[in-house]
């Protein structure tokens, strides 16, 4: 049968335990920065239609579903309030209990739209930020990062037209990476004007929208409550009040987390709680407990209870302890949902909390002794530019150290400069301070030709020359990952570069003195220009090639 519109969230078979002696028809109803007032019973934790709509009298709507379970939840509470103090409870029908009367509250509904009106409050002006959005799929470095992988790259690899193209992982990223920073300003510009009114409009309706989840997910509930079957495994018992007596907050029911702190039963994540409590009456609660965890002998459970409660609690008296406890109200419940928001909001923010990929500004290792201890043969920097964070950069670092070291006993590698890992791959080349007067800054490959990932720059450095390895922080990453051939991609382009740090002594070794030095013939000179690089790459490749994982 339909039931009327006034919906109790709160039954009154669990308040009359708390209503004011001796008639128990009303209740000291205690709300936040409000004077204490009695109410009956009948008109208190209820609302019009809270559940559900005016209906037609053959139409079982939610609020008729919800009543009728309480003719067997009002049962097993009064056999519940009849045990004996410290004697065991039925974990089933306790369980039942707790699952049943939890959810259903206002507190709940409350939560969460306080939850969304703090969430779209805080993410409006983050997601309607042009430079933050770009930061959000990592579109504001100057190469691919672990951002944009996450967010763009993982995903439109797996489309079939982007995985059967017959081009390496590594060209790809950096293609769809160019493609999605040139285009993102345009997308945004588009796309604000359309997004920003949404923001007012979920704002707008999030008391209906909340309503509505509230209410589907307590029909589900009714058919299937897996909370219920968790709450089973605990061991319940009734425990006496001794002290004052006790309070009803507006939650029901409480829980005990891992780390102490006592929050609302429905804002605990179950693998978290350790025990539940809920007062069945100003003498007695019914406790659950997890296998052996003891609940705290400092627990003032009136003050928790308080500070759990979101809008208002109700008691059976309006005495000294009540004033104690009154000013408490929601003090914990909103603290819980504020920094519920406030850590998923920091995610979303450029500003807050760095990922592992976020520029650092310089990291150098200076120097460093490649080989054994025992051993000094030469020293090299390593150095770190806007390519991750320490714990990033220690990893790249451990694996250029341990491939230099190794290299070191077959190639004659003293003189390596220094090794630069850098997110802005082409500004590094430029930064370079060569020592050698008259030079045009370094740049990377045409974009007619490809795309620049390394490259070995020669400097002069107290009158000898020397190789300055820059290589792009993408192929630093790739010397650390678990795919294999990304892995020797990465490793054969580090060797590369080391081979040709090395044929700087072998030039050396077979013509003193000639390295760097002008070539006065102007048809040599040119043909010169024409073959170096040429030749050089090869003689690199070759060797690097046999030289292997």
């Amino acid at each position: 049968m339909n039931s009327g519109p006034n919906q109790h969230y709160i039954p009154a078979f669990v308040q009359r335990a708390f209503g004011i002696p001796p008639r128990k028809r009303e209740i000291w109803y205690l709300e936040r920065e409000k004077k204490p007032i009695k109410r009956a019973i009948k008109r208190t934790g209820s609302q019009d239609n809270f559940y559900s709509e005016p209906a037609a009298k053959s139409i079982l709507n939610l609020d008729s579903k919800i009543t009728e379970s309480e003719n067997t939840i009002s049962k097993l509470l009064r056999a519940v309030r009849s045990t004996d103090t410290n004697k065991p409870v039925n974990p089933e029908h306790a369980a039942a209990i707790v699952a049943h009367l939890a959810p259903r509250t206002a507190h709940i509904r409350h939560s969460l739209k306080h939850g969304m009106s703090e969430i779209l409050g805080q993410a409006k002006p983050v997601l309607l930020d042009a430079e933050n959005i770009k930061a959000l799929v990592g579109l504001d470095h100057s190469g691919p990062n672990n951002k944009f992988r996450e967010q763009v790259f993982t995903e439109l690899s797996k489309k079939p037209e982007i995985s059967q193209l017959a081009v390496p992982e590594h060209v790809l990223e950096r293609m769809a990476f160019c493609l999605a920073k040139e285009n993102i300003s345009s997308f945004i510009d588009s796309s604000l004007p359309i997004i920003a009114p949404m923001f007012d409009q979920l704002l707008e309706s999030s008391g209906d929208l909340t309503r509505d989840s509230h209410n589907k997910a307590l029909e589900q509930m009714l058919e299937s409550n897996p909370r219920e079957l968790h709450l089973r495994e605990y061991c319940w018992t009734v425990q006496c009040i001794q002290a004052s007596k006790a309070i009803l907050p507006d939650c029901v029911v409480l829980a005990i987390r891992a780390d102490g702190e006592t929050v609302p039963l429905m804002l605990a994540g179950k693998d978290e709680i350790k025990a539940v409590l809920m007062p069945i009456s100003p003498r007695q609660h019914l406790v659950g407990i997890r296998s052996g965890y003891e609940l705290p002998q400092s627990l003032d459970y009136n003050l928790e209870a308080a500070r759990c409660s979101y809008n208002f609690f109700l008691s059976s008296c309006n005495d000294v302890e009540v004033a104690r406890i009154h000013p408490f109200i929601s003090e914990g419940s909103k603290t819980i949902l504020d920094k519920a928001v406030e850590e998923g909001i920091a995610g979303f923010s450029k500003d807050l909390g760095d990922s592992q990929f976020d520029q650092i500004e310089e990291q150098t290792e200076n120097p460093f002794w490649p080989t054994d201890i025992g051993r000094r043969d030469f020293q090299y920097e390593l150095s770190f530019r806007a390519c991750g964070n320490h714990e990033l950069a220690e990893s790249i670092g451990a694996q250029l150290r341990c491939v230099v070291s190794e290299l070191s006993a077959i190639l004659p590698l003293s003189r390596l400069d220094g090794i630069t890992i850098a997110g802005d791959y082409p500004e590094a080349l430029q930064e370079i301070e060569r020592g050698i007067e008259n030079t045009n800054p370094i740049q990377t490959a045409s974009g007619d030709f490809g795309v620049g990932i390394a490259q070995m720059v020669t400097v002069m450095r107290r009158g000898e020359v020397k190789g300055r390895i820059v290589i792009s922080c993408e192929i630093g990453q790739a010397l650390i990952r678990e795919d294999d051939e990304q892995r020797d991609f990465g490793l054969y382009v580090v060797v590369q570069q080391l081979v040709l740090v090395a044929m700087i002594m072998f030039i050396e070794t077979a013509l003193p003195g000639k390295l760097l030095k002008p070539i006065e013939e102007e048809l040599d000179g040119w043909l010169y220009r024409q073959l170096d690089g040429a030749l050089n790459a090869y003689v690199a490749a070759r060797v690097a090639a046999g030289i292997g994982n």
